[in-house]
């Protein structure tokens, strides 16, 4: 992973968002999944977005639009589908609470 360039973006309440470019490397690609705390998928035309299938293959919650097939693919316990920004941040704000000791069963 230490081939890739990440954008760092301090976000409010202390969460932070690291943007990541492409890669054509699966194991790289499955290392940033897997060390992500949420991955968000902030689509709004995706009839089957495979990058949900593959962050949660990973092990990692996925909060996305309920537009499309994005609620179909996934299959996460703490995972959403959800209609709008604020939603999804409020999601993703719960889910970097339950980080440390409570990460393993997600």
């Amino acid at each position: 992973m230490s081939t890739l360039r990440e954008t760092v973006v301090k976000m409010a309440r202390g969460g932070v968002a690291v943007l990541m470019p492409r890669t054509e490397s699966a194991a790289q690609l499955a290392a940033i999944y897997s060390a992500a705390d949420a991955f968000f998928n902030p689509t709004v035309e995706d009839n089957f977005p495979t990058v949900n299938l593959e962050a949660e293959a990973c092990g990692t919650p996925v909060v996305t639009y309920d537009t499309g097939g994005c609620a179909e693919t996934i299959t996460g316990r703490v995972s959403a589908a959800v209609r709008g920004l604020d939603e999804g941040l409020r999601i993703l704000l719960e889910l970097s609470a339950l980080r440390g000791p409570h990460a393993s069963s997600l």
